[in-house]
């Protein structure tokens, strides 16, 4: 009887093993190596600004409140950042050791940061300061030496096209106008312009936190195929996080934890493995 399972235990964890073995992701070269520059660096400070800074209640205000996707665009009428310079920001950033900035182009609440062509609500056109902030970001880190990164989410909790997720579910968007595919091509057109438009050293992440199932199966990798003869891209298909594309214009690259999940899935395997063994053991008890 003990020979039995430990026969099975043995063909269960080889057949499990052998299945997680099949769906690791490898990344290419040059994904590795952009990691690598990245990991290198060390330190960069990430900038969460928009126009939810006015409210002082974090980026999760909209969904923390309960705002109504109607009013929350209001609040783009008051945003007028007068002290901005980019150049001194850039320059403090760059003193403190930072060898990078990571800035949020347009957060859960839909709002870009930057002069979009594809929507009007964003700081160019839907308030009075009427700059674009990513542009002049941009100019600066090209004159400083650092690298400059954009946060791009997924999430759009005023959009009615966006398809209803986990989270931005009280904003009160009706739930009758949700189109996946004319959301994504909105969302394509703006990380083409992000990705070709704001200097060669730009680098670039996303989130789909809080996302759909089906948003979560699809990747916005190819939104950057026709921008560069170039363009080599890995994608892969369980989360637009990981999609990471190479250009000539602009690096997509992953930042926050999600640079480390390649290096240590091995070791999460084994600790699902060792798991499974304890409970197929337990059972047989």
């Amino acid at each position: 009887m003990k020979l039995k399972r430990l026969i099975l235990q043995t063909v269960l964890i080889f057949a499990l093993g052998n299945a997680t073995a099949q769906g690791v992701y490898e990344p290419s070269e040059a994904i590795r190596q952009a990691q690598t520059e990245f990991q290198d660096k060390k330190f960069g400070i990430f900038l969460h600004w928009g126009i939810y800074s006015m409210l002082g209640q974090g980026e999760w205000v909209m969904q923390n409140r309960n705002i109504n996707y109607l009013e929350y665009p209001k609040l783009a009428a008051g945003f007028y950042p007068s002290l901005f310079n980019a150049d001194e920001w850039v320059q403090a950033i760059k003193a403190s050791g930072a060898k990078y900035i990571t800035i949020t182009s347009r957060h859960h609440d839909g709002f870009s940061m930057w002069n979009s062509a594809a929507s009007d609500y964003n700081i160019v056109k839907a308030t009075p300061f009427k700059r674009d902030v990513l542009k002049e970001l941009s100019e600066a880190c090209e004159r400083h030496g650092i690298a400059l990164h954009f946060y791009y989410s997924h999430l759009d909790w005023g959009r009615t096209d966006y398809p209803m997720g986990r989270t931005g579910r009280g904003t009160g968007r009706p739930k009758n106008q949700q189109n996946w595919k004319h959301y994504q091509a909105f969302m394509n057109e703006q990380l083409t312009e992000l990705l070709t438009n704001y200097g060669k050293s730009a680098q670039f992440g996303s989130t789909a936190f809080g996302t759909t199932k089906k948003t979560r199966l699809l990747s916005t990798g190819n939104c950057v195929r026709n921008t560069t003869s170039s363009t080599a891209c890995k994608r892969r298909a369980s989360s637009p996080t990981t999609t990471i594309c190479r250009l000539s214009t602009a690096r997509m690259c992953r930042f926050s934890s999600a640079t480390c999940r390649a290096r240590t899935r091995p070791a999460i395997r084994a600790k699902t493995a060792s798991a499974r063994r304890c409970r197929l053991s337990r059972a047989k008890r």
